[in-house]
């Protein structure tokens, strides 16, 4: 068996345990007896001490909420983020061949979640038990997640060296987030094309 490694989300997404490491993240109170997603979750509880909802913005501006453990939310990096969602894409395609989805009905599904890529994670949030039915589904924002790092400020090798005159700090800049590896890439993803993961 191989060793997990956090952020390389090479598994399959099931439900109710963690997207990373597939350890529960949720009571799991049955689970499905036959067919392909035999032995998956079927009926869930509620969430378990060690889980949490990462919530991932993604470039339309909408956001998608994701099961994770603790300790793989806090491994999470951005670099992470294109295969998190890539994971996510691969399970829209299986849960539509799951649901016996036309072809076109489940390729234009795919389509549209590979046309899309993660911006950040937005906020964490967990289940807070004594808040179940008071806010919806009792999710709180998660106290437990790091603090975000500051933006890493590089210096811009184009920009003119501080002379009289100048604005002090007019040579550094934010450095940008990394591109994602296929912007807008419904027609590059495989599994959008057909291929079976």
């Amino acid at each position: 068996m191989t060793a997990h490694v956090c952020g390389a989300f090479t598994g399959t997404k099931l439900t109710a345990c963690c997207a990373c490491c597939g350890e529960a993240t949720y009571d799991i109170l049955e689970t499905i007896a036959t067919g392909p997603r035999a032995g998956e979750a079927g009926r869930v509880g509620l969430m378990l001490e060690s889980g949490t909802q990462v919530e991932v913005m993604l470039s339309d501006g909408s956001v998608c909420h994701v099961d994770l453990c603790v300790d793989c939310a806090t491994a999470l990096r951005p670099e992470h983020l294109l295969a998190l969602w890539d994971l996510n894409v691969r399970r829209t395609d299986e849960l539509c061949r799951f649901a016996g989805r036309r072809e076109s009905q489940r390729r234009a599904q795919v389509r549209h979640a590979a046309r899309l890529w993660p911006v950040g994670v937005t906020r964490w949030r967990r289940q807070d038990r004594e808040l179940v039915g008071v806010v919806p589904d009792g999710l709180v924002v998660d106290r437990r997640r790091p603090h975000a790092t500051p933006a890493t400020v590089v210096e811009d090798p184009a920009a003119p060296s501080a002379a009289a005159g100048e604005v002090a700090g007019a040579g550094l800049a934010v450095a940008p987030p990394a591109a994602p590896a296929q912007p807008g890439g419904d027609r590059a993803h495989p599994v959008a094309n057909g291929a079976t993961p």
